[in-house]
């Protein structure tokens, strides 16, 4: 049986604390313990399915972001490079994201392929590109895009 995403994640942490790398435990916790809150709560067993801990960590890399844009706002850079940090740790155990001009390319396809022609039609858009790989999509990314196009 080959070893799940959070089995990776909690031999990477066991590794960090050997290291002393304090900051990296830090995230690497905090990330598995996100998939374990996500276990109890829907009662599902551990380690989860690949996909649950993507979907997590989609989550909370979503989370940093908009963390770092408030902290940037309020002008307290320490803690935005916090959360950078984190976020740098969270990526890594994501599959690779789909490149923004690619993206852009495959929504035009889906939008011409879907017959959409305005806004009305962006939940349709919307619906088929959550059919993707979890985490290889940015969907804020997705609705930007389309909305860009559909606007024109």
């Amino acid at each position: 049986m080959s070893i799940t995403l959070f089995e990776t994640i909690l031999n990477d942490t066991k590794l960090a604390m050997k290291a002393k790398q304090k900051a990296e435990v830090e995230a690497l916790r905090l990330i598995s313990n996100e998939i374990k809150m996500d276990a109890i709560n829907n009662k599902s067993p551990l380690p989860p399915a690949d996909s649950t801990s993507i979907a997590i960590l989609t989550k909370l890399v979503k989370q940093r972001k908009d963390s770092i844009s408030q902290f940037n706002n309020a002008g307290r850079a320490d803690l935005a490079e916090k959360e950078e940090f984190q976020l740098s740790v969270i990526s890594k155990y994501l599959p690779a994201q789909v490149s923004e001009n690619k993206l852009r390319e495959m929504v035009s396809e889906k939008l011409v392929e879907l017959s959409i022609k305005d806004i009305s039609g962006l939940g349709k858009l919307m619906q088929e590109f959550k059919k993707m790989p979890a985490g290889t999509i940015d969907m804020s990314l997705v609705s930007k895009i389309a909305r860009n196009i559909l606007s024109n």
